[in-house]
């Protein structure tokens, strides 16, 4: 929370205006340097800027609105000063205010020690002390100003960078298709708004490379797999030909995405990309779909039963975006090839 505002009314010396009557309410009142004529005046002043209390108390009218009191109080100040040559003495919270807690006490204690230590410094000798003050204040506010401009540069230069990424993205989607040269987004853009549980830009790809037209939809739900499975194995996969060839396809798919984005100057590294891919999965889930025990398919693999089982839901997630991406292109008979691969694939343990 924030903390609390304690406001103290003090009766200063301040600077009279010769020929003044009367006080303007929004002139701002200054004080009166020694030795200088001055007018005493009830100011309210925040507690942080008193730094210490006077010992000694002086008598105050209960009606301090006249000037004439005011300025009884001042006289008053002024012998007290006189009397006290060396300083007036201060109130001591420990001797005369009897507070005894120990943070308290620590708190007074690091003070004192502070203070000695800034009163034997040597730049107390400093003859300009007060030049050099506000010389290091300038510094201060100057150094501030240097890094406040350098925050903003280091914005601008995120800005400039976040600039160029939006640009090559850009790019990106006008090679593929899935804009226009005027940034109008196509209908393969508007396939890759219907993913959202693995990357949207290579289901775009192979949706509308055709390529799994020809495939049944068991082979098409194995495949799929590769997009949701991405986890290391020490699995060493053998595919048969009826997955083999699909895989090699969608990689070609996948490629060609990996070097659309390294030809924009993104960061990309095309092998990685492609291999990020995993096929570990594809016999598990070919197995699962074709009928196969859920006990059956863990004894194909080391792959965990959990991730097993996370792996085929998001798979489900995938074909009913993909259904929905089918439908939008108009492909009736690759849409149906979809929902039979969900109807395949949704049943037993795995969808209890």
């Amino acid at each position: 929370g924030t903390d609390t505002l304690y406001i103290l009314d003090v009766l200063l010396a301040c600077k009279t205006r010769p020929g003044a009557r009367k006080r303007k309410a929004m002139e701002v009142p200054l004080p009166a340097e020694k030795g200088q004529q001055a007018e005493m005046m009830v100011i309210p002043v925040e507690l942080k800027c008193v730094t210490a209390f006077s010992a000694v108390r002086v008598y105050v009218p209960k009606d301090i609105r006249s000037p004439e009191n005011r300025s009884s109080v001042g006289k008053a100040i002024r012998e007290v000063v006189k009397r006290f040559p060396d300083g007036v003495p201060l109130l001591d919270p420990v001797e005369d205010l009897k507070i005894k807690d120990k943070s308290f006490l620590r708190l007074v204690r690091r003070i004192e020690s502070l203070e000695s230590r800034l009163k034997a410094h040597k730049i107390t000798e400093t003859p300009d002390l007060d030049v050099q003050y506000d010389l290091y204040e300038k510094w201060l506010a100057l150094d501030k100003r240097i890094k406040t401009k350098s925050a903003e540069i280091s914005d601008c230069m995120e800005d400039a960078k976040l600039r160029s990424t939006l640009k090559g993205m850009t790019r990106v989607l006008r090679r593929l298709g899935h804009a226009t040269a005027d940034n109008v987004v196509a209908l393969k853009g508007r396939v890759a708004c219907e993913i959202s549980s693995c990357d949207e830009l290579v289901v775009a790809e192979i949706i509308l490379s055709n390529m799994l037209n020809d495939l049944s939809a068991e082979q098409v739900v194995a495949l799929l797999s590769c997009l949701i499975f991405r986890e290391r194995t020490d699995d060493h996969v053998k595919l048969k030909e009826e997955l083999n060839k699909p895989l090699r396809q969608m990689r070609e798919c996948i490629k060609k995405v990996a070097t659309a984005i390294d030809d924009a100057r993104l960061p990309i590294d095309v092998d990685d990309f492609v291999d990020q891919f995993k096929p570990s999965m594809m016999d598990i889930v070919f197995a699962w779909v074709k009928g196969a025990k859920f006990v059956d398919i863990c004894k194909l693999t080391d792959i965990f039963e959990g991730t097993i089982i996370r792996c085929i839901r998001r798979l489900e997630e995938l074909l009913r975006q993909m259904a929905s991406a089918a439908k939008l292109i108009g492909n009736s008979d690759l849409e149906e090839k979809f929902q039979k691969g969900i109807k395949k694939l949704k049943r037993d343990i795995i969808f209890a």
